[in-house]
C-alpha cells in the first residue's frame, strides 16, 4: 500500500515539476516560494501591508498580528521539530534522479521534506485571519494554495508533503483560534 501511495505521489510530483510548467510560471513560483526572503517583500511590500492594516484597524490588527505570530510559531515548531524528525522523509531533489526532478532554485534546501512548513504556516495563517476578516478569506487561501503549490513546482516537496502541511495548518489554525484566540480577537 505504501508503495502505491508513493508511486502516485511521485507521479503527481513529476507532473507538477516537469509537465505543468512554463518559463513564466518558473519565475512566478520561484518568487512566491522565496517571497519571505526577498528584500522587496521584507522591506517594501510587507511593511506597507502592515502599516495600512494597523492604520485601518489598529486595535484588532495588533491583536491579530500577535495571534498570527503565535499560531505560525506553534505550527512551524510542531512541523519542523516534531513531525519532520519523526518521519525523516528525504526531499524529492535528493532522492529522484535529476531527469525526474527539476530543482528550480539556486540552492538545494536541506532538512526533511514531510510536512511542508511553507504550506502549514500559510494555511494556519489563512485560517486564523479568515476568522478575523472573513471577506479576505478567498485571497488568503489563494495565496496559501499558491505557496503550497510552489513547493513541488520548484522541486523541494512532494505533493503529499504540502497536502499534509496544509491540513496541519488548517487544523491547528482552527483549534488555536477556537480554543485560545476567539475571545482575544473578538
Amino acid at each position: 500500500m505504501i508503495n502505491i501511495l508513493y508511486s502516485w505521489d511521485l507521479f503527481l510530483f513529476k507532473m507538477i515539476n516537469q509537465r505543468w510548467t512554463h518559463p513564466i510560471l518558473d519565475e512566478i513560483f520561484v518568487w512566491i516560494t522565496l517571497a519571505h526572503k526577498k528584500p522587496v517583500f521584507l522591506f517594501g511590500i510587507l511593511p506597507m501591508i502592515l502599516f495600512f492594516w494597523v492604520y485601518k484597524d489598529r486595535k484588532r490588527a495588533i491583536k491579530a498580528m500577535v495571534a498570527l505570530a503565535i499560531t505560525v510559531g506553534v505550527v512551524d515548531s510542531l512541523s519542523h521539530r516534531g513531525i519532520k524528525p519523526y518521519f525523516k522523509r528525504d526531499r524529492p531533489h535528493h532522492v529522484v534522479a535529476r531527469t525526474e526532478a527539476d530543482l528550480k532554485l539556486d540552492y538545494s534546501p536541506s532538512g526533511w521534506s514531510f510536512t511542508s512548513n511553507h504550506a502549514a504556516n500559510n494555511f494556519a495563517g489563512a485560517t486564523l485571519l479568515t476568522f478575523c476578516y472573513p471577506s479576505l478569506g478567498p485571497v488568503l487561501f489563494l495565496y496559501a494554495f499558491l505557496v503550497a503549490y510552489s513547493r513541488p513546482y520548484v522541486g523541494v516537496h512532494y505533493p503529499s508533503d504540502v497536502a499534509a502541511g496544509a491540513l496541519l495548518g488548517l487544523i491547528l489554525g482552527l483549534l488555536l483560534y477556537r480554543l485560545v484566540f476567539a475571545r482575544f480577537l473578538a
